[in-house]
Formats: structure tokens, sequence, C-alpha cells
């Protein structure tokens, strides 16, 4: 057992991204590990700069407490999703988890509507990936969360129990969610985007259909 309920962090507000196309990428690699500490961003994604400057900065400092080697010695990776949410649907998959759970990795979130829900206190998780989940959403199925606020940067560490609150409106909602993941593992799973800005050659494992852990 270990303990969870940490808040997350918000590192910066007012975060307003001019886009105006959908698309969907899945742990995109920006940076490889022992890389000098530039990330390589596909043309497309360049509207996200300002969110992923502000989580390098914030990782480097806060996290790496500015060593650059702790810091090079990471992966990051890009989640980013701008599609339109049916009612009573999200983009995700929902249920209450814990990013990077059962490891170090650190994750940063930014939506532009519909924000992360999270719950806090001290809460003993079993230390099993399909068995916490199950925990998770026993222990939290009648529970008022706190949200985040849209449009601000929040970090998460394995301790943050949160979820994707679903679209409540009667109609269609285009939602804008990014994540930025700092990790020392390569996430290998088959479906991850690939950027061919960068010259590495992964095997890819089968995904499970439950929730996971992105390594296999």
């Amino acid at each position: 057992m270990k303990t969870y309920g940490s808040e997350p962090i918000e590192i910066a507000t007012d975060v307003v991204v001019d886009n105006d196309q959908m698309y969907f990428y899945q742990y995109l690699p920006l940076k490889m590990r022992g890389d000098l500490i530039d990330f390589t961003l596909p043309d497309q994604l360049k509207p996200l700069v300002d969110i992923i400057v502000e989580c390098c900065n914030d990782f480097f400092h806060n996290i790496c407490e500015g060593s650059l080697s702790m810091y090079d010695d990471h992966y990051i990776y890009l989640t980013a999703k701008n599609l339109y949410i049916k009612s009573g649907e999200n983009l995700n998959r929902m249920g209450w988890h814990c990013d990077g759970f059962m490891s170090e990795d650190i994750n940063y979130i930014w939506c532009d509507c519909i924000p992360t829900e999270y719950v806090t206190g001290n809460f003993e998780l079993i230390q099993d990936h399909r068995e916490s989940i199950e925990q998770m959403n026993r222990l939290f199925y009648k529970s008022d969360p706190l949200k985040c606020k849209p449009n601000s940067i929040y970090r998460l560490d394995e301790t943050v129990i949160h979820r994707c609150d679903y679209n409540h409106s009667n109609d269609a909602v285009l939602r804008h969610f990014v994540k930025v993941s700092f990790s020392k593992e390569k996430y290998n799973l088959k479906g991850n985007s690939h950027n061919y800005l960068l010259d590495y050659n992964w095997e890819m494992k089968d995904r499970d259909y439950s929730r996971n852990h992105p390594v296999k």
C-alpha cells in the first residue's frame, strides 16, 4: 500500500491556444532520453509551443532542481487531442486513476473546457494497476470532486487521483486537451504517435483494452 490523494499543482493560468484544426496525438515523443535540452515539435503542433515550454521550465527548475543531466535523462512525450465530444461523453477513458501510477513520471495537463476532476486526502491504494483502478472507483463512486480550471496548466505526479469529466451539455463540444509527460521509460504501446522528425525505431507492444501503464 502507498498513500495517494495529492492536489495537482497549478503552474500557469490564462494559457490560451490559437488553434483551428482537429487532431489526435497519443504520447508523441518530443525528446529522446539522453538528448540535449531542446524538444522537436512537428509544424502542425507549433501552437502548443507555449504550453510545452511552460512544462519544460517547471520540470527543469522544480523537479530536476536545475540539474541539466537529470533533465536530459528523461524522454518528453506529448498527447494532444482537439475533437468534438458528444453529450455525456469525453475524449479519454472515464474513471478514477493516477497518471504514471507506480512510477516517477511527471505529467502536465491543460484543457480549454470540461476540466479534469480530482479528489484529495490520504488514501492507501493497492500497488497493482488493475486492482487499484477498481479500488479507486469503489472509493470515490459518490464523491464530490474538485475541478481544475480551464486554460490552466497543472503538474501531476503519481499520487494525484483524478478523472475525466464528461460533456454535460445537450450539444457536442469541441474540447482541446494537452498532456506533456516526462519519463525515463519508453512509451512503447501500439497506437502511440510516431515523431518522424526524430531518429528512433522501437518495438511496439500490444495495448490492453483496459487502462494500463504506457510501458511494457
